[in-house]
């Protein structure tokens, strides 16, 4: 798989040499639209390195003043891979103007009904409102999001 291979063969021995001229920088990161499932484990293992810290559905703590709240899935798009994508609200209806459906399984793509899809996944609200809020008296936070939806405000 191309995106497992970037990681491994580029990604990583370049994280791994930043870090090590850089041990006190932190690097976060939030996979995209475009980035297959499958990837998230790669990048897993990355985290359990110690490389990066992954902010999808998490809170993290940047200081301690701050924390960091990310939510990676994105609304509808024109592009084929939906593996991260989600309908804004539970009732909106799921768009026809796609030039197909394609979902990661495994090491490979395969076609899949956009109803079975968008219908088998919580939407953008419900998921949003399921992120962790943020805890203390900490009242500087930044959300991380790849996409906010073109109807779900915040």
């Amino acid at each position: 798989m191309e995106q497992e291979q970037f990681v491994l063969s580029y990604l990583q021995p370049a994280l791994e040499g930043y870090c090590s001229r850089f041990p006190q920088v932190r690097i976060f990161t939030l996979m995209g639209n475009n980035d297959w499932l499958e990837s998230h484990k790669v990048m897993a293992k990355l985290e359990k390195q110690g490389l990066i810290q992954n902010l999808d559905g998490r809170r993290l703590d940047l200081d301690e003043r701050y924390q960091l709240i990310g939510y990676g899935n994105v609304n509808p798009t024109p592009f084929r891979i939906k593996d991260a994508e989600r309908l804004d609200y539970p009732d909106d209806t799921i768009p026809t103007a796609m030039r197909g459906c394609y979902c990661s399984q495994g090491r490979k793509v395969v076609a899949v009904d956009p109803q079975k899809h968008y219908w088998s996944h919580p939407s953008m609200a419900e998921e949003l409102e399921g992120l962790p809020q943020p805890v203390g008296d900490r009242k500087l936070i930044v959300s991380s999001m790849h996409h906010p939806g073109t109807r779900v405000w915040i």
